[in-house]
């Protein structure tokens, strides 16, 4: 069953990520990244049921992550967190914020926010 959903959660994150692409390419920033951050959010969570079998009740990415890197030591993942803290930051502010509040992004955070899905997606999923 865990198999079947972790499928599934990857399947609907390259929904979202394609939903970002269009918005996009339609100037919807906001919405664009309120799909970027449901894609991440899946990847991550599909990642820890590749794990443990389970993953935390949060929406947070920079939790998540960290919750991956306790239990397996990725340096790139790693990396990744450090060098892109802020932008993580922002994306989290797309789910938080954006469904409740009025909040902008621009093109440059949409496109650097799609590029580090397919990063952080190459990390953990080189096989898929």
């Amino acid at each position: 069953m865990t198999k079947e959903i972790i499928e599934k959660f990857l399947e609907r994150a390259e929904g979202f990520i394609r939903d970002a692409t269009y918005d996009l390419e339609n100037k919807r920033f906001d919405l664009a990244m309120v799909h970027v951050e449901q894609a991440i959010q899946l990847i991550l969570k599909a990642k820890l049921l590749d794990l443990i079998g389970f993953f935390p009740k949060t929406h947070s990415l920079v939790t998540l992550i960290d919750r991956i890197l306790e239990i397996e030591k990725v340096e790139e993942l790693k990396k990744i967190k450090e060098d892109n803290y802020y932008l993580l930051r922002r994306i989290e502010d797309a789910y938080f914020l954006g469904r409740y509040y009025l909040v902008e992004f621009d093109e440059k955070e949409v496109k650097e926010s799609i590029n580090l899905y397919f990063r952080i997606r190459g990390i953990l999923w080189k096989k898929k």
